[in-house]
């Protein structure tokens, strides 16, 4: 298809280019043969869902109002996951973890915050990466002492803390 140089034009060209389709079509089987959502699709497609709803109008392809599938468009997080070889960035974060790397390192290869790494680890493997046994017995200590003065009303200054040997 040749173009006269719009900017919808192009679009519709880098997509034919991707997925060797035209766009319209593209977009008629993500949209009614997998129902997938508008939005889902402009987000995939790197438009605005108000540009893929115009040019729905153009194409004279109608809109599905119900009926769709619930999707998770895949994050930039989860590519670069994928780029390194795992199937999730949980299990990416798991791997890395027990290879020793440190949360600061793997932020570095999923080029993500401290946040996404924490959310992404799974529940059963976060007792391996809090505190050791030795590190429990110290706060629990601590957490001891700490109640036993405040009971007795004499709660020391946190510039007295000493810390435990």
């Amino acid at each position: 298809m040749r173009h006269n140089g719009t900017w919808d034009e192009r679009q519709w060209e880098r997509i034919e280019e991707e997925f060797d389709e035209p766009a319209r079509e593209v977009v008629r089987v993500w949209h009614w043969d997998m129902q997938v959502p508008l939005c889902h699709i402009a987000r995939s497609l790197y438009v605005s869902e108000s540009t893929l709803r115009r040019w729905c109008k153009v194409w004279d392809l109608p809109t599905r109002k119900r009926g769709y599938v619930k999707t998770r468009v895949p994050g930039k997080v989860q590519l670069r996951a994928r780029l390194l070889g795992y199937r999730s960035v949980a299990q990416a974060v798991s791997s890395m973890r027990v290879a020793g790397l440190r949360w600061e390192d793997i932020q570095a290869k999923l080029h993500c915050s401290s946040s996404t790494v924490s959310r992404y680890m799974p529940e059963d493997a976060k007792g391996y990466y809090n505190l050791t046994d030795a590190g429990r017995e110290g706060q629990r200590k601590s957490a001891l002492r700490l109640n036993a003065s405040g009971q007795a009303g004499k709660m020391p200054s946190l510039t007295l803390v000493q810390p435990l040997d």
